[in-house]
Protein backbone atom coordinates (compact mmCIF):
# COMPACT_ATOMS: atom_id res chain seq x y z
CA UNK A 1 0.00 0.00 0.00
CA UNK A 2 1.55 3.26 -1.03
CA UNK A 3 0.66 6.71 0.22
CA UNK A 4 0.31 9.25 -2.53
CA UNK A 5 2.73 12.15 -2.75
CA UNK A 6 -0.37 14.17 -3.65
CA UNK A 7 -1.29 14.06 0.04
CA UNK A 8 2.11 15.36 1.08
CA UNK A 9 3.44 11.94 2.03
CA UNK A 10 6.40 10.08 0.75
CA UNK A 11 5.91 6.63 -0.77
CA UNK A 12 5.93 4.08 2.03
CA UNK A 13 5.25 0.40 1.55
CA UNK A 14 3.65 -0.62 4.86
CA UNK A 15 3.54 -4.25 3.74
CA UNK A 16 7.25 -4.42 2.89
CA UNK A 17 8.28 -6.52 5.90
CA UNK A 18 5.54 -9.13 5.42
CA UNK A 19 5.93 -12.50 3.78
CA UNK A 20 4.22 -13.16 0.44
CA UNK A 21 1.68 -15.33 2.30
CA UNK A 22 0.88 -12.53 4.75
CA UNK A 23 0.59 -10.00 1.92
CA UNK A 24 -1.81 -12.32 0.13
CA UNK A 25 -3.91 -12.75 3.28
CA UNK A 26 -4.14 -8.98 3.73
CA UNK A 27 -4.99 -8.53 0.05
CA UNK A 28 -7.82 -11.07 0.35
CA UNK A 29 -9.18 -9.35 3.49
CA UNK A 30 -9.08 -5.98 1.72
CA UNK A 31 -10.94 -7.39 -1.29
CA UNK A 32 -13.58 -8.91 0.99
CA UNK A 33 -13.98 -5.59 2.81
CA UNK A 34 -14.35 -3.63 -0.43
CA UNK A 35 -16.89 -6.11 -1.80
CA UNK A 36 -18.83 -5.82 1.47
CA UNK A 37 -19.58 -2.18 0.59
CA UNK A 38 -21.68 -3.30 -2.40
CA UNK A 39 -25.26 -2.13 -1.80
CA UNK A 40 -26.66 -5.24 -3.48
CA UNK A 41 -25.63 -7.13 -0.32
CA UNK A 42 -26.97 -4.56 2.16
CA UNK A 43 -30.02 -6.40 3.45
CA UNK A 44 -28.30 -9.78 3.66
CA UNK A 45 -25.44 -8.10 5.55
CA UNK A 46 -27.89 -6.47 7.98
CA UNK A 47 -29.55 -9.83 8.54
CA UNK A 48 -26.21 -11.55 9.12
CA UNK A 49 -25.09 -8.97 11.69
CA UNK A 50 -28.47 -9.16 13.42
CA UNK A 51 -28.00 -12.93 13.75
CA UNK A 52 -24.51 -12.44 15.17
CA UNK A 53 -25.79 -9.95 17.75
CA UNK A 54 -28.69 -12.27 18.68
CA UNK A 55 -26.29 -15.18 19.12
CA UNK A 56 -24.04 -13.00 21.26
CA UNK A 57 -26.99 -12.18 23.52
CA UNK A 58 -28.06 -15.82 23.80
CA UNK A 59 -24.54 -16.99 24.63
CA UNK A 60 -23.77 -13.87 26.71
CA UNK A 61 -20.65 -13.15 24.61
CA UNK A 62 -18.70 -9.92 24.50
CA UNK A 63 -17.25 -8.56 21.28
CA UNK A 64 -13.87 -9.93 22.34
CA UNK A 65 -15.43 -13.40 22.57
CA UNK A 66 -16.39 -13.58 18.89
CA UNK A 67 -14.78 -16.06 16.54
CA UNK A 68 -12.68 -14.69 13.68
CA UNK A 69 -15.34 -15.15 11.00
CA UNK A 70 -17.83 -13.09 12.99
CA UNK A 71 -15.21 -10.43 13.70
CA UNK A 72 -14.47 -10.07 9.98
CA UNK A 73 -18.18 -9.96 9.15
CA UNK A 74 -18.78 -7.18 11.67
CA UNK A 75 -15.68 -5.26 10.54
CA UNK A 76 -16.79 -5.47 6.92
CA UNK A 77 -20.27 -4.31 7.92
CA UNK A 78 -18.79 -1.35 9.79
CA UNK A 79 -16.88 -0.37 6.65
CA UNK A 80 -20.12 -0.66 4.69
CA UNK A 81 -21.86 1.63 7.20
CA UNK A 82 -19.07 4.18 6.88
CA UNK A 83 -19.33 3.94 3.11
CA UNK A 84 -23.07 4.69 3.04
CA UNK A 85 -23.02 7.32 5.79
CA UNK A 86 -21.84 10.29 3.72
CA UNK A 87 -25.30 11.37 2.47
CA UNK A 88 -26.46 11.63 6.09
CA UNK A 89 -23.75 14.11 7.02
CA UNK A 90 -24.16 17.89 6.83
CA UNK A 91 -23.72 19.03 3.22
CA UNK A 92 -20.43 20.84 3.85
CA UNK A 93 -18.91 17.72 5.45
CA UNK A 94 -20.34 15.37 2.80
CA UNK A 95 -18.94 17.52 -0.02
CA UNK A 96 -15.52 17.61 1.63
CA UNK A 97 -15.37 13.81 1.94
CA UNK A 98 -16.79 13.29 -1.55
CA UNK A 99 -13.95 15.37 -3.00
CA UNK A 100 -11.08 13.73 -1.10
Amino acid sequence: ILNSEKNGCCNINVLESLSPKQKNQIRNKMIQAILATDMSHHFSSVSCVEKIVAEMRIQNLSWSGLNQIYVETVMNFMLHLADISNPGKPLKVAKHWANC
